[in-house]
């Protein structure tokens, strides 16, 4: 199960590794959209797969989704109750304890209300796993490629000044087309086990 699975890229790759996917989106047209490119049946919360899917899950994972959630620590709980015992949570997301986000300080990209409710360090995440009813495994720093044109949109907000020159230059092709290697320490991959028992 992907939590804020989009529009199902992920799980269609798992798909056609021989898994049995299911997803989870709050948005009504990523949904539509999973079904209509992937096949994917997705839900609009954990709690609607949970009703109907209780310890069924190897694997549940949120990518950069868990930031989003008004109530992240119920959310873990819930995906905890849908995973068998001993299956996997798989969570990336912000690390606000990283040099790069203590340096930056209210600039942090990462710092942007409404959309993003809560930002994470690792202990509290970790705290946050074991009161969920996991036991934390791992955690790295990860890196990623993302779009030249994500980098502009992202500068484009916090120099508002520059907006329009910033959105014509994602624009151009050339630059839409460039991905570029992220790996600047604030961005985590959390590995946990689900205990024998789901927390109380």
């Amino acid at each position: 199960m992907d939590v804020g699975c989009a529009v199902g890229h992920f799980l269609a790759a798992a798909a056609a590794n021989g898994a049995r996917v299911v997803g989870v989106d709050v948005s009504k047209w990523a949904r539509d959209e999973a079904r209509r490119r992937h096949g994917i049946e997705a839900e609009r919360s954990i709690a609607d797969v949970a009703v109907h899917s209780p310890g069924v899950f190897d694997v549940v994972t949120f990518f950069q989704s868990l930031e989003h959630m008004s109530r992240p620590d119920l959310a873990l709980a819930t995906a905890r109750s849908c995973l068998k015992p001993g299956g996997l949570l798989v969570i990336e997301t912000w690390d606000a304890g990283s040099t790069l986000a203590r340096w930056q300080g209210k600039s942090w990209q990462q710092i942007n209300p409404p959309t993003v409710v809560h930002l994470f360090t690792r202990p509290c995440l970790d705290v946050m796993l074991v009161h969920a009813g996991f036991a934390p495994v791992a955690i790295e720093v990860t890196g990623k490629l993302v779009s030249a044109g994500l980098v502009l949109h992202i500068l484009a907000g916090k120099f508002p000044r520059s907006l329009v020159w910033l959105d014509r230059l994602a624009r151009w092709p050339a630059v839409a087309r460039l991905r570029i290697r992220y790996r600047l320490g604030d961005l985590v991959t959390v590995v946990a086990r689900a205990s024998a028992a789901p927390a109380a």
